[in-house]
């Protein structure tokens, strides 16, 4: 589960950090430093990345969450059982 709430807090302060990046493009656009064209590329590359973030991060998650086949890596609870009932 912590997991899962990191990957929700990483995707939720992405969205504030791509607001802050529109803000800046539109000043840059306003003021001439950028043209309309670099301006839609940039917001494109902003969305990609703001919408891309959590589907990256859970895919990530899995990839390295411990395999629960593997005898080994059984939960401390019943690990504790099994050695508690063996005495």
């Amino acid at each position: 589960m912590a997991a899962g709430v990191a990957v929700f807090f990483a995707g939720g302060l992405g969205a504030s950090c791509w607001l802050m990046e529109l803000i800046v493009l539109n000043v840059g656009l306003d003021m001439g430093v950028l043209s309309p064209r670099l301006f839609a590329m940039f917001v494109l590359m902003a969305l990609v990345t703001t919408f891309g973030t959590t589907p990256i991060l859970n895919v990530l998650m899995r990839a390295s969450a411990p395999s629960t086949s593997d005898p080994g890596c059984a939960p401390a609870s019943h690990s504790a059982a099994t050695t508690h009932a063996d005495r």
